[in-house]
């Protein structure tokens, strides 16, 4: 043949431009590969003027962009994954992901369209999988301090232990902020749970010393020594329930107690304790002297209780 009519001619050229227009990004590099490779060849063969040809080299670019991979939906969800930031996920979760993308990137060569498509239904599980990493564990891990066992009953240290130890080996990195939130509190109850070992620890002497200040009138005495007793009174009673308290610090505790009674001045306005009147009243405010035992501050109070009982004679005789 010695040429093409010039609609011809138009058309093929219109169908080359076309699939020159098609983004490789968008399609597998085997299937754009096809493409481009027939466009070259119809590109080639303009020169030989041949109808038939074209014809055929115009089947073989339709079939070729026929046969196109499409990897668009794939590009986007891998774009979405590059943007995650792995430390804002456990190891695992996001290492599971990693994997399956570098598989997923091996598709955008040669996957077929199902595969494809499959692909990006299991990448978006997984995206829908991610474990959010806990933040602050390694913070939260340096600052506890292993109770001291020796305090506390067999039975309740070793819940403490248990829920202590659980969350000192979770993984940083690696563990879900569920899984944080579940051992720190499961770590408090313990806590609160622990039941002190009270043969370790003798409060007798304290609690006489917290019931016998408490016994003391406030309006007798000026306003600083009572303050003194009422600030060594609180400290004492929140020792009562301090979880690392030991021996030293409750007898140190009931010298101060004692030393603020002691120090108990008494108002000037105050009549003379010497009054009869007065002297119910100046037994209740005359210092304890400090003991060691719980059986001397008893016979410290049976005393106080007989000067009452000797004053209500004394006052019935002067009556009759």
């Amino acid at each position: 043949m010695t040429g093409l009519k010039e609609k011809e001619l138009v058309d093929i050229n219109d169908v080359i431009k076309e699939m020159e227009l098609i983004n490789s990004d968008d399609y597998t590099e085997e299937s754009y590969a096809a493409l481009k490779k027939a466009v070259e060849k119809a590109k080639q063969d303009l020169s030989l003027n041949d109808e038939a040809t074209n014809i055929q080299n115009i089947e073989m670019m339709n079939s070729a962009k026929e046969g196109l991979v499409s990897t668009a939906s794939l590009n986007e969800v891998i774009a979405k994954i590059n943007k995650f930031d792995e430390h804002d996920f456990t190891t695992d979760s996001y290492t599971e992901l990693l994997l399956e993308l570098e598989e997923a990137k091996k598709l955008l060569v040669n996957g077929t369209q199902d595969d494809i498509t499959k692909m990006i239904e299991t990448l978006e599980t997984l995206i829908d999988d991610l474990i959010v990493n806990a933040k602050g564990l390694d913070e939260y891990q340096k600052s506890l301090i292993l109770k001291d066992e020796s305090k506390y009953t067999e039975e309740s240290y070793k819940a403490y232990l248990e829920a202590y130890s659980k969350i000192m080996k979770m993984e940083i990195g690696n563990t879900s902020v569920e899984d944080f939130n579940l051992a720190k509190e499961a770590l408090e109850l313990a806590e609160e749970g622990l039941v002190l070992n009270e043969a370790q620890l003798d409060y007798t002497n304290l609690k006489n010393m917290i019931n016998l200040a408490k016994k003391y009138d406030e309006s007798v005495y000026t306003e600083e020594s009572f303050k003194n007793l009422k600030d060594a009174l609180s400290n004492a009673e929140r020792l009562l329930t301090d979880d690392n308290v030991t021996q030293e610090d409750i007898d140190k505790m009931v010298e101060e107690l004692q030393k603020a009674m002691s120090n108990l001045k008494v108002k000037q306005d105050v009549a003379d304790p010497t009054d009869p009147e007065e002297v119910v009243k100046d037994s209740e405010t005359t210092p304890p002297t400090f003991v060691r035992n719980s059986g001397t501050v008893f016979t410290v109070i049976l005393l106080i209780a007989g000067i009452v009982v000797v004053t209500l004679k004394k006052r019935r005789n002067k009556i009759m």
